[in-house]
């Protein structure tokens, strides 16, 4: 019942990414009401159950990504192209 705001959009992409990292959706559940209530509760799969060897630079990458506070997620694409390079430069180092 939320207004939309571009911070949907990076949600979305988030899972998207996190799809093609791990392999799952990170809501997915056995049946598509569980699934709602997992996006509702902003419950996921951690990463690391599906990629145990992912750098944690990207584990927290995802966290902000997919926070279930629009706060806490970025609410532009140029803050999700700054995190991008943050993360890049984190494993890179």
């Amino acid at each position: 019942g939320e207004r939309s705001d571009p911070t949907f959009d990076l949600w979305s992409l988030g899972v998207v990414a996190f799809e093609a990292i791990a392999g799952r959706n990170p809501f997915n559940r056995d049946t598509p009401d569980e699934t709602l209530h997992s996006i509702q509760l902003g419950k996921k799969i951690e990463l690391r159950e599906a990629q145990p060897d992912c750098p944690e630079a990207i584990v927290k990458l995802f966290e902000k990504l997919l926070a279930r506070e629009r706060a806490r997620r970025p609410s532009t694409a140029r803050e999700l192209a700054h995190l991008l390079r943050s993360t890049a430069e984190a494993i890179a180092a």
